[in-house]
């Protein structure tokens, strides 16, 4: 029987990620249904003058939650082909696939900011950046240049260095069609 192809399913040779597979695809349903939800819970935290509503507290927090977890899966997954190589085994061939290559390329550029609070692969940035603060407030602050190379850059206020962070976690999030792993 072929394997379908462009899909890893039965090609995965880590056996005890397939219990966290599972709770990440059942943390996506979670957070699809959040998703969909996003409208009225706004309103609702709108309306809600005690401060109580805390729908999107929750929904970055999983979220951020999701892309490590599935982040650290499909790592290990390339890791393991790694090793196999180098041990002169046949390797299962999951992370040469160009799915694969392109789901974990956009978990790795969200992640960096998450995990590490800095600008993945800063250091390949061939030229400087420009940043502009979601949503804006209008000011001379909204648009900033982040220079991988200037020293100073580790020298900035924190509300402009998060705006920033969370403006490059936007601009790169994966749609949902790009989200599902399997």
């Amino acid at each position: 029987m072929d394997k379908p192809v462009g899909r890893p399913v039965g090609s995965l040779h880590l056996p005890i990620a397939m219990m966290n597979i599972q709770r990440q695809g059942d943390l996506d349903l979670l957070l699809r249904c959040m998703e969909d939800e996003f409208e009225a819970n706004k309103a609702a935290e709108i309306a809600d003058t005690t401060g109580s509503n805390m729908t999107f507290h929750y929904q970055l927090s999983l979220s951020e939650t999701w892309v490590v977890g599935c982040y650290e899966i499909l790592r290990a997954f390339r890791q393991r082909d790694r090793d196999a190589l180098k041990a002169g085994v046949r390797p299962s061939g999951v992370s040469g696939m160009e799915t694969f290559k392109s789901i974990f390329a956009d978990l790795e550029l969200l992640r960096m900011p998450m995990t590490k609070f800095e600008i993945a692969k800063d250091d390949k940035l061939n030229e400087p950046l420009p940043l502009r603060r979601i949503p804006q407030m209008t000011t001379a602050t909204d648009d900033t240049i982040y220079d991988s190379k200037d020293p100073a850059r580790y020298q900035h206020d924190a509300e402009r260095y998060f705006a920033a962070r969370f403006h490059t976690l936007g601009s790169t999030r994966p749609s949902r069609k790009a989200r599902t792993l399997g």
